[in-house]
This record gives C-alpha cells, sequence and structure tokens, in this order.
C-alpha cells in the first residue's frame, strides 16, 4: 500500500520494541526517514538494523525522552535543513507534571 510518504522524515520516540517499534516500522517501509529513540543501545541497534532493509536513513539516538536532555538530545540527531518533522509519535514516560515512575520490570 502507497501511503504517500516517500522521502518524508520523521521521529518516533520509544521505537525500538511495541507500539513506536511498529510506528516507525510502518513509517519506513512507507519510506520515510526515521529518527528512533529508545534507553537500551542494544535494542535499538536491532531495531535500526531491522527497518534498514527498508533502503531509508534510520538514526538511531539512545536516550530517554522524559529524562534530563533526552528530547533535545532527539531533536540534535534531526537532519540538518529548512524540513520540519513529518510525524512525531511519542509514547514516552512523561506527564505534564514531570516524569512518572517506571513501571516494575
Amino acid at each position: 500500500m502507497d501511503l504517500g510518504i516517500a522521502g518524508r522524515k520523521a521521529i518516533v520516540c520509544a521505537s525500538s520494541r511495541g507500539l513506536g517499534k511498529a510506528c516507525a516500522r510502518t513509517l519506513a517501509e512507507a519510506g520515510c526517514e526515521v529518527v528512533i529513540n529508545g534507553r537500551n543501545a542494544k535494542t535499538l541497534e536491532a531495531a535500526a538494523l531491522e527497518f534498514s532493509g527498508f533502503g531509508v536513513k534510520i538514526i538511531p539516538v539512545v536516550a530517554g525522552v522524559a529524562s534530563p536532555g533526552g528530547e533535545e538530545g532527539l531533536l540534535a540527531a534531526w537532519p540538518p535543513g529548512p524540513t520540519r518533522p513529518f510525524a512525531w509519535s511519542s509514547s514516552s514516560m512523561a506527564s505534564p507534571s514531570g516524569p512518572r515512575a517506571p513501571s516494575p520490570a
């Protein structure tokens, strides 16, 4: 299915597994350049390797978006140029009152 978004750029937070990974995979498969992120470097690199099979640029950023500097790190990884993100997806644990405590593993 052609979504008509090939060549666009997106940032997907918490995209090394789960729903975030599914969103990032769909965007990469549709031809988007995707900045992905997660807190576990090994899991994130595995996702980046998987998505690179779609022939698009994948930029992995190891950071917790709700952590100090996490969001800034993602934005710093954004490719230079005048384009703004086509999509920004965040399922981080941040809330208007600040980060929530992580759920037990």
